[in-house]
């Protein structure tokens, strides 16, 4: 409470600093927390400086080699593709994020980098490439829960979908550990990354099961579509408490998931 308190300026609105520092391990990394939309992403939750569901982030860093690339598919403020950037300076990264608005904050946040290797792309992944897709915000004014609507008229932002293998094909850099979470369009990202998922050894997953079918997929379709790429997969429910559960779980178990939650999927060889 007195932490809080101390925080307020006038108006009795808190006074969050406009740069924030979190610690992984042995590393900095400093974000830009000028705007209203990164204040309310990292206030008060990282305020002391711990990162953004940390046993995620150090699963990806640990699977990383120095040569190897990451996609962070749905980047949010960036602080995935931030964060490996910092920690893991020689590989490379691409963010990929549909909302304008978000992607100024990954841009402020990378620019923190002078070693920055990420590559930004506006858009929203999906099943095929070109087409304008429009979304809107769950939670209206929380950019954070940005979900691409199937029914055009009921959305009021735009904008252009992105074909994930096409994407590895351009770019010439096929990512060896992908981070997804998309908010329903799990399906409709995967159909398009037949390719990638072929590259990749380590698949974070966040999985949005009510979310799926508004947006044309369905858990049987996902959990076809990781078996015929023969990932093992774990899930994390809790992820973003300090000490989430976690368990290997079957493809018939994912198709009844009620729940969201992150899949751990590591390709078999």
């Amino acid at each position: 409470m007195r932490r809080f308190l101390k925080a307020l300026g006038r108006g009795g609105a808190p006074a969050w600093p406009d740069h924030l520092t979190v610690r992984s391990g042995a590393t900095a990394i400093p974000f830009d927390t000028s705007s209203a939309i990164a204040k309310s992403w990292f206030f008060p939750r990282y305020e002391k400086g711990t990162p953004h569901e940390e046993h995620i982030l150090r699963e990806i860093v640990e699977e990383l080699g120095e040569s190897d690339c990451f996609y962070d598919i749905g980047s949010n403020v960036g602080f995935f593709a931030h964060a490996v950037g910092c920690i893991a300076p020689k590989c490379r990264v691409h963010a990929f994020e549909m909302d304008p608005l978000l992607i100024a904050e990954i841009r402020r946040n990378v620019a923190l980098n002078p070693e920055n290797r990420c590559s930004i792309v506006q858009g929203a992944v999906w099943e095929d490439g070109g087409r304008l897709l429009s979304f809107d915000p769950v939670q209206p004014g929380n950019s954070s829960t940005n979900r691409v609507s199937t029914q055009a008229r009921q959305a009021k932002l735009l904008c252009v979908s992105v074909r994930l293998d096409d994407y590895m094909d351009w770019s010439g850099e096929p990512p060896s550990v992908v981070k997804c979470d998309v908010e329903g369009a799990e399906v409709m990202v995967l159909r398009g990354a037949p390719g990638v998922l072929e590259s990749v050894r380590l698949l974070m997953l966040e999985l949005h099961p009510k979310a799926i079918a508004s947006v044309g997929g369905s858990l049987s379709e996902l959990c076809d579509i990781l078996g015929n790429h023969r990932f093992s997969v774990e899930v994390i429910t809790g992820h973003r408490n300090a000490a989430p559960s976690r368990s290997p779980v079957s493809l018939e178990e994912i198709a009844q998931m009620n729940a969201n939650a992150m899949l751990v999927c590591r390709k078999v060889r």
